[in-house]
Order: C-alpha cells, then structure tokens, then sequence
C-alpha cells in the first residue's frame, strides 16, 4: 500500500494506535508519527536527544524513553541518565516528563502505563506521568517478559511466572521452575514458552497448570489468533489449541525463528 523512509533508522518494532503508527527515528533523534493508511507523516517531535529504541502507544499517548549512559569520574559503573516522555499522539506535543532510574527494558502503554526495569517494575499515570505504584520486585531474579491483560500484569523472572495486580503492584501468584522464554494470554490462560522445549497453560486468576505440551525445541515466541497458540521454536513453527495443548500442525524453518508468529483468519 505505502512504503515510508521515516523511520529507516528504527531500532525497534513500531507502535500502532487510532489509525497511526508511531516509531523512533534514531538518526534523526525525533518520534514519528504517520498515517497509518496512507503513510503519510503527521508530526515529527524533536527534541529528543539520547532517543531509545521503544516507542509504545495507547488510549492518545506515546510513550518514549531519552536518556544516555555517564561514566562517573570514580571509577564507578556506568549510570544511566534518563527520562521516560509522554507525547500527545494527536499532535506530538510534551505532555510530562518522568525521570527514570536505570533504562527501561520493557513499556507496556496503556491505563497505567508499567514500565519494566531490570529487576522492578512500575506502574505511571498515563495522562500526568506521576508515579502509581512501584518499583516492586516480582522475585529476585531479572524480569525477563511482561504482558498486560485486563487488571493483572504477569511477569516472567527467576525462572518463573508472576502475576501483579495491575491497580497497586501487589502479587497475586507465583510459579517457579517454567524456565520462561515467551507469554502470551488467551481468554483465562497464561501460555508460557519454555527454554525446556515445552508450551505450558496456566490458570489466569491461580496460576494453577492446566496442561503442558512438549515441543522438540525451545519455544522463543508465542502469538495467539484464529482459535491457535502459535509457538516460535528454534526450527520453526508448532501450532496448538490454545484450551487443550494438542498440537495441530508443524511447520519447519530452516533458521532459528526470531519473527513474532501471527494467526488471523
């Protein structure tokens, strides 16, 4: 339909919101915002010095990371020095500004906005950037995957899968020993891709085991659609129903897949 150079420098996946797609232009250090049916640029904020590569969008705001690495004079590690921007997706135009203490792994746009640190995760007002909850630690291992669904987050770290109340941070449930490369959610269902070649479901509201399927490879990405569980494995592609675990069809790549599997009917 289009092809648009705007964001030739990009450095991650675009965000898609109300009929526009919003990236970071890295080159330019500017926040982009284009048509999403025709491919024309609506705005272009600068302004951005030190601009990172995520750029998510939700419910008229984008949510943008700047900031950059000092080398304190001591002999000191590395600190970072940043900021998390809320822009209007409207207009581009500053809404709020929120320092950051170390650069965010992970956004996740909407009501609240959560943003996942290296250990902690938080959660910010989406229209005034003022903290809600958080920092909390979901476990003390590193966050490794974050997925927002409804009012719970579920967090996959230390080996295992947390689920947060999404209102004020507090722990619903955790579940250990899943060795989690992917998460996905369908309907009542936590899906959980593990580095153990195995695809588990787990009870949403208990984190109870509802089935596991072994797959052969390890699972590295995980997509939901048209009635499937699409599991991405280092040699191609399992598709699964998504309330059983049986597997319905494989097909093979020759190359570990690094794409993020999509079914639409």
């Amino acid at each position: 339909r289009w092809r648009s150079t705007a964001l030739r420098s990009a450095t991650g996946p675009p965000a898609i919101d109300a009929g526009r797609v919003f990236g970071a232009a890295r080159a330019d250090q500017t926040v982009v915002a284009l048509d999403a049916a025709t491919g024309a640029l609506v705005w272009s904020a600068g302004d951005t010095r030190g601009l990172g590569g995520q750029v998510r969008a939700a419910g008229g705001l984008v949510a943008a990371v700047v900031g950059e690495a000092v080398q304190p004079t001591s002999g000191a590690p590395r600190q970072f020095r940043g900021a998390l921007l809320g822009l209007d997706a409207a207009t581009g135009a500053l809404r709020w500004r929120h320092p950051v203490p170390e650069y965010p792994r992970m956004l996740v746009a909407g009501d609240p906005l959560v943003v996942a640190y290296e250990a902690t995760v938080a959660a910010l007002d989406p229209a005034s950037g003022a903290i809600r909850w958080g920092p909390v630690a979901p476990s003390p291992g590193a966050v490794g995957r974050l997925i927002s669904a409804g009012d719970a987050l579920y967090v996959t770290s230390d080996g295992g899968v947390q689920a947060l109340d999404a209102a004020d941070g507090t722990l619903r449930w955790s579940t250990g020993g899943l060795a989690p490369l992917a998460l996905a959610v369908s309907d009542d269902l936590v899906l959980v891709g593990g580095a153990d070649a195995t695809v588990r479901a787990l009870d949403a509201l208990t984190g109870a085991a509802r089935w596991q399927t072994p797959v052969g490879m390890p699972v590295g990405r995980l997509g939901v659609g048209a009635g499937l569980l699409l599991a991405g494995t280092w040699d191609g592609v399992v598709a699964l129903d998504p309330e059983t675990g049986l597997v319905r069809w494989f097909w093979h790549h020759p190359q570990d897949l690094r794409a993020q599997p999509v079914a639409r009917r």
